[in-house]
């Protein structure tokens, strides 16, 4: 598997949750980001798998990096607001909210 073909290795790290094999989808995820750092795919996957983990902080960091680095991409910002919801944060994920609003209307 050539780890810069990101499509393919995608589809890999996703049969890997599937067989349980967290560990190497994470490898697959990280691999893809050391080819194209902010690769929102992966990015937000590895924020998944941080959340499910029980690693808020990790999880956050990863939202935010596919944020700012994606801005014109609406994915980050719904995942942001979704964090702030589920984590008691009403208030972020409203301003969130708004600010996607806005993003998707331009």
């Amino acid at each position: 598997l050539d780890p810069k073909f990101t499509p393919a290795a995608m589809n890999l790290a996703k049969l890997e949750i599937k067989d349980g094999n967290v560990t190497k989808a994470r490898e697959l995820y990280e691999q893809i980001l050391n080819y194209s750092s902010n690769h929102v795919g992966a990015l937000m996957a590895l924020a998944q798998l941080a959340e499910a983990e029980g690693q808020k902080d990790k999880a956050l960091k990863y939202i935010e990096q596919a944020r700012n680095s994606n801005p014109d991409n609406p994915v980050p910002g719904l995942y942001l607001v979704q964090y702030n919801l589920k984590n008691r944060k009403p208030l972020w994920g409203w301003l969130n909210w708004q600010v996607i609003k806005k993003v998707m209307r331009s």
